[in-house]
Order: C-alpha cells, then structure tokens, then sequence
C-alpha cells in the first residue's frame, strides 16, 4: 500500500470512529431529552392551572362562611350561620373537636382554668382531650403560682375564649327559637 492509499484508508477509519461518537452523543442527548421531558410537561401544566387554583383556595374560606349547611362524616348540621356570626377561624377550630373535648372546653370557659397534676400527660383520657384542645389552639398548660396546690394551670386560649362565647351564643339562640 501506498503513502496516499494509507492515508485514505485512514481518513475512512477516522470518519466513522466520528459518525460513532455523534451517534452516541445523538442518543445521550435524546435519553438526556426524555428524562427531562415529563417534568417540564408537569411544571408547564401546573403553571398554567396555577392562577385558577390560587383563586379557588382564596374564596374556598368566603364560600364556607356563608354556608347554611354543613356535612361532616355522614351528618349533616343545618344552622343559619351568618346569623350566627361566627367567624370563620373558630368554626374551623370546632369542627373536628370530639364531644369530651367540646365539653373540656367549656368547663374551662365556665370556671376559667383547672389545675393539672405533674403526670397529667399520662395515658389517660382527660390527656387525649386536653392534647386535643391544645392541638386546635384552644387552650394553653403553663405553670401555676408558687403558692397554689397544683403545679400546671390549663387554661383557655384568646381563640378558646372566643370558641366557648361562640358555643354559649349558640345555645342560648337555640333556646330562644324553641
């Protein structure tokens, strides 16, 4: 062979070691391509029902005060509630409270604060309801006075005090439709 057919020769082989790398290069960048596709599909569609989500969720809170009715697990409380006046922060603290912890709640509010033990976190029943009602921010453990008996006082909350005269208001308009 040749200097001149060698070079040939050897310009082919280069030639397709260079076809081979683009195809390579061709492939990690369709592969590269389809991974990045499904979330740029995703943030595409999410920013195009960004602005009517966001619009939703601000009147979801106007929507539900000026509900008449309301279902919760199955039962359905029917009450005019915008003559009710209750706002819609305490509504929201109320609706998923148990029935000992409505009634915690207002035995608080009646006498203004009960004493509490060192161990009252124990596993107890009086302890589920009281977590409870700290959980929906109702009401607040802190220490009592150096010279009362017990050493935690449970009381209500700025938003339990408002809960309690939502709940007082309540039944005395039911006693006065009755």
């Amino acid at each position: 062979m040749n200097q001149r057919q060698k070079k040939i020769y050897e310009d082919d082989d280069l030639t397709q070691t260079s076809k081979d790398q683009i195809l390579v290069g061709l492939k990690i960048l369709v592969e590269f391509m389809r991974v990045l596709l499904w979330p740029a599909v995703t943030l595409l569609i999410f920013l195009s029902v960004r602005s009517p989500l966001n619009s939703i969720l601000v009147e979801l809170p106007n929507v539900l005060s000026q509900t008449k009715s309301i279902s919760i697990g199955g039962v359905s409380f029917e009450k005019r509630l915008e003559e009710a006046n209750i706002p819609f922060e305490i509504r929201t603290s109320l609706k998923d409270l148990s029935t000992n912890a409505v009634k915690k709640l207002v035995s608080i509010g009646n006498i203004g604060f009960v004493y509490l033990d060192e161990k009252w976190e124990q596993d107890t029943d009086d302890s589920t309801v009281i977590k409870e009602l700290i959980n929906n921010k109702l009401v607040i453990v802190s220490k009592s006075r150096s010279d009362e008996a017990y050493p935690l006082r449970l009381s209500l909350t700025d938003l339990g005090t408002k809960a309690y005269d939502s709940i007082l208001g309540l039944i005395i308009d039911q006693f006065k439709e009755d």
